[in-house]
């Protein structure tokens, strides 16, 4: 009877640490499952992040190309003004040189010529402006990638300080 008595004993003390133990586990096991939930919203964060990023740099990347095409207009259209420039002149020297025109045609033509330079003026500027906007494209599409690479490393750091403190 007291060698039974002493095995329920221990057979009792044997299943209170067991059950100290499993209660332990347990509250392992829910921290990391905490762990484990804060990890994926934090993913999820991250993934909302990203796509919004590419949303912005496609964005980015249609306004550049619109200002490209807006760029490409402005050229052809300034070179299309030097070519029509160009052949006024020629007009005007012809119109000197034979001097069989009169002042009526003469006063035409440097209407027209001032009409085409300022066409011509106000496409360089068109072009200036296309020219600028592209360059601020261009500034604010790098400025989002540097900081999208900032907060990728801030990521990575944290993730190494979160493994040196669970070591």
């Amino acid at each position: 009877l007291e060698y039974a008595n002493e095995a329920l004993a221990s057979e009792r003390a044997q299943a209170v640490r067991l059950e100290a133990s499993l209660d332990s586990l347990r509250a392992s096991e829910e921290q990391l499952r905490g762990e484990l939930r804060a990890e994926a919203a934090k993913g999820q964060r991250d993934a909302r992040a990203m796509r919004q990023l590419q949303r912005r740099e496609a964005l980015l990347l249609s306004q550049l190309a619109a200002l490209e095409r807006e760029r490409d207009e402005a050229v052809r259209s300034g070179e299309a003004l030097r070519c029509g420039t160009g052949a006024l002149q020629t007009a005007l020297r012809e119109v000197e040189q034979s001097q069989l025109e009169d002042r009526r045609m003469v006063r035409s033509l440097l209407c027209e010529n001032a009409t085409l330079r300022w066409q011509g003026a106000a496409a360089g500027e068109a072009l200036a402006q296309a020219r600028l906007r592209q360059e601020q494209m261009s500034w604010q599409r790098e400025q989002a990638v540097r900081d999208e690479h900032w907060r990728e490393e801030q990521r990575r750091e944290e993730e190494r300080r979160r493994r040196v403190e669970e070591k």
